[in-house]
């Protein structure tokens, strides 16, 4: 199904590659009028010498890998292969709401494998955030409800990313893997579904010098009422990428994947 999707060029490159890692979550129906739905963002990291996807889990919930379409850039045509899902045991309260799936990049045109980005996780600080919390800008990147669709008469996937700027507001109420942002809402979206699974990044002010980016978490939800954004750690989201392929590697047992 073609897609148009909007990038805007008009931010500085740090930005621009930043904003490529998130990506939008489609998902085959199975029903040949309406094949493809939208619901919701994932992004893209590396860790380790192995690449994956990472989403909310409550937006896939039991869905098949193979019913899960990431594709890893605006000019590619082709889904990345997803041939492992991970996610910690059930949990309602949200503490670990993230599943990680493996991805094959054997097979990307060489296009594609260029204009496709990963958030690097192989190092502590670019995923350490919370001393400087209170003083970083933070952003999340993600495809809301309110400008993403799919437009069945004309076979059209209409994608549009936006991107939420905010402050951090402390640790969440609901666990203590989970933390709060207070953030804008300059489209007046008026919902914030399909902001699930984005990305969390900040950026710390440094004295004579550009500023830090680290990764934060991945958004698990948030009302355009309240102000307020919830995402799960990023150390969470580390932890889980290592016991995936402990468990992939058969290294360790008992725990789910799809």
């Amino acid at each position: 199904m073609p897609r148009l999707e909007h990038v805007s060029e008009a931010v500085p490159k740090p930005m621009r590659n930043i904003r490529a890692t998130a990506r939008p979550l489609l998902f085959r129906t199975g029903n040949a009028d309406t094949p493809i739905s939208t619901w919701g963002t994932c992004f893209l990291v590396g860790r380790g010498g192995r690449y994956f996807a990472v989403t909310a889990e409550h937006l896939v919930k039991k869905a098949h890998s193979s019913s899960v379409v990431i594709l890893p850039c605006p000019k590619a045509e082709k889904p990345l292969s997803l041939s492992r899902g991970f996610t910690w045991a059930e949990d309602s309260s949200g503490a670990y709401d993230a599943i990680a799936y493996e991805v094959s990049v054997t097979n990307l045109r060489t296009v594609v494998a260029k204009e496709s980005r990963i958030i690097r996780l192989d190092y502590l600080p670019t995923y350490e955030w919370e001393a400087n919390a209170f003083n970083a800008m933070f952003f999340l990147m993600g495809y809301p409800g309110d400008v993403n669709s799919v437009d069945y008469d004309k076979g059209q996937v209409l994608s549009s990313q936006v991107v939420l700027a905010g402050r951090y507001d402390g640790v969440s109420d609901i666990q203590g893997t989970i933390h709060r942002l207070i953030v804008e809402n300059p489209l007046e979206l008026s919902h914030f579904y399909g902001l699930s699974g984005s990305p969390v990044m900040c950026l710390t002010p440094r004295f004579c010098s550009e500023p830090t980016m680290a990764f934060c978490g991945i958004a698990i939800l948030g009302t355009p009422e309240s102000g307020l954004v919830h995402f799960l750690e990023s150390k969470t989201i580390v932890s889980l990428l290592d016991h995936a392929v402990e468990f992939w590697d058969g290294r360790l047992p008992g725990s789910q994947s799809s």
